[in-house]
């Protein structure tokens, strides 16, 4: 039976919390740790000093928080369901995924509960057990909208279209909050591009969008998005060759767990998933798959700026060497932990489609980085992601409406394009049209170019696959066996591009796409 002081939110508890949300972290580590003394019976204390240890990549330290809060719990079923799913917001989504199976092995669980093992289950391409979870929550609740999302998405997932439809459809009757009825909306829209109806497609990505747009904050995010895209344009027209040989012929101290890196960069939907997953099954290659470390974490600590703040030629140019040493080092150790993993001397592969603005910090801490650029018919990249629903953030915030997204995507190719010309070396082109055709030779290639003997392995890279996580929301087609199915689908979708065809054409030419 839950008691109500095992989840409390105490004063001291508040206090901590409070520290950390200002940013003043080692008073907020000690807060925590006092609170945690002085109230050894309260979970939420474990929980949320874990979640902040998790923030700042001392991993082993927030799962210790978690086990020890677990073994607390004791029998109860209530307070162990509730700790388990904490395990994926400390990058251990595995152990709270077993640990959640073991408490359902042996007690019936409440609806809560079962939503989560249905995600935890999803997450690891679990797609039948996660849908048996999703039924029994849907016969507790059968009109909720959340419920709703999830049975129907893995319904769809599941390749159980007919099911899937009928659950997705009674979810848009019911009121909900808008980025649910945004991603039922996004769904359906998947389903009806399966069934070749693509009117239906069409009209239920114009749902999901008003969905999207009419949420608080967009505007602010949209406007954000757009001052960050111009100033990521001016640094990048300012970067030149004497640049880049400053930065490349820097000193570092040698970091020998790693035997080099890489970055696997393009644009969402491009195809990063699919050779990632192909080229990672080599055991030559240490994978970190979409990060927020890079982005959130590394530079912003490395280059002395606050996270979300874009570069600047001036910021990039003056980081103290010391300082970019340190992030060097500690970007290794946190990416070890995230992943409960030694590097071991292979290869460090940093794959996220997000980082291709960031690729003049990136080169600036790791200037021996070797780059992966993944291409894609622009017109397909365009419609796969507005056909898709995004979490809200200043990057995606330009995915809801057609025009900003064609001016986010051609700003960053222009200037992804200007700074791969000044290192040609390091940067190999992957194409998604030869990817999905020839994947095998695709492989070999990207394999020569980092450097990492080809043992085969990357021909039965599905077999890795099972029964294991795939950190992108493309973990179900990427399971899947390859198919050229999605090449020239924008063709079903001319309603949506035609209005932008001028301005893309330079772009699809210059691609080979014409």
């Amino acid at each position: 039976m839950t008691t109500p002081a095992a989840f409390a939110d105490t004063p001291q508890l508040a206090a901590a919390r409070e520290l950390w949300s200002r940013g003043n972290t080692e008073r907020a580590i000690a807060a925590f740790t006092a609170a945690r003394q002085a109230e050894s019976g309260n979970l939420r204390v474990r929980v949320e000093f874990a979640r902040a240890l998790a923030q700042v990549y001392e991993i082993r330290a927030a799962e210790q928080l978690l086990d020890e809060a677990y073994a607390i719990a004791g029998g109860d079923v209530s307070l162990a369901s509730r700790i388990a799913p904490c395990y994926a917001q400390i990058y251990r989504p595995r152990k709270g995924h077993e640990l959640l199976e073991s408490v359902a092995a042996e007690n019936d669980l409440d609806g809560p509960s079962l939503l989560q093992l249905a995600l935890l289950r999803e997450r690891f391409g679990l797609y039948d057990e996660a849908i048996e979870a999703a039924d029994q929550v849907l016969a507790m609740a059968p009109d909720q909208p959340e419920v709703l999302l999830v049975a129907g998405r893995l319904s769809r997932r599941a390749r159980r279209d007919q099911t899937a439809e009928g659950l997705l459809k009674k979810a848009t009757t019911l009121s909900a909050p808008k980025a649910i009825l945004a991603q039922v909306w996004s769904e359906l829209s998947l389903l009806y591009d399966v069934s070749g109806d693509f009117a239906a497609a069409i009209s239920a990505i114009e749902h999901a969008k008003a969905h999207s747009n009419g949420a608080d904050g967009v505007e602010r995010l949209r406007q954000r998005s757009k001052q960050l895209s111009r100033a990521f344009s001016q640094l990048y027209q300012q970067i030149d060759d004497s640049l880049i040989t400053g930065w490349k012929l820097q000193p570092f101290p040698p970091l020998a767990e790693a035997a080099g890196f890489a970055q696997l960069i393009g644009f969402p939907r491009s195809g990063t998933t699919l050779i990632e997953q192909i080229i990672a099954a080599n055991p030559g290659i240490f994978l970190s798959s979409e990060r927020a470390l890079l982005s959130g974490y590394t530079l912003p600590n490395a280059c002395g700026f606050s996270q979300g703040q874009p570069f600047s030629l001036e910021v990039l140019s003056g980081i103290d060497a010391r300082r970019l040493a340190s992030g060097r080092g500690r970007h290794v150790v946190c990416s070890a932990a995230i992943e409960g993993d030694v590097i071991g001397g292979r290869l460090h592969l940093d794959k996220n489609p997000n980082h291709t603005s960031l690729v003049a910090g990136i080169y600036r801490l790791f200037p021996e980085s070797k780059f992966v650029f993944v291409r894609r018919d622009p017109r397909d990249v365009i419609v796969s992601i507005f056909q898709r629903y995004f979490p809200l953030t200043e990057f995606s915030a330009s995915f809801l409406r057609l025009d900003d997204l064609v001016d986010l995507y051609l700003g960053e190719m222009i200037n992804w394009r200007r700074f791969a010309a000044l290192i040609p070396d390091q940067v190999i082109n992957v194409s998604y049209e030869d990817l999905v055709t020839c994947h095998r030779q695709v492989a070999g290639d990207v394999l020569r170019f980092l450097g990492v003997a080809d043992d085969g392995a990357v021909d039965s890279y599905r077999d890795r696959l099972a029964g294991r996580e795939v950190n992108s929301p493309s973990h179900d087609a990427v399971r899947r066996p390859i198919t050229a199915g999605a090449v020239g689908r924008w063709k079903n979708y001319s309603a949506l591009i035609d209005p932008f065809a001028s301005r893309l054409e330079p772009l699809v030419k210059m691609l080979g796409y014409e």
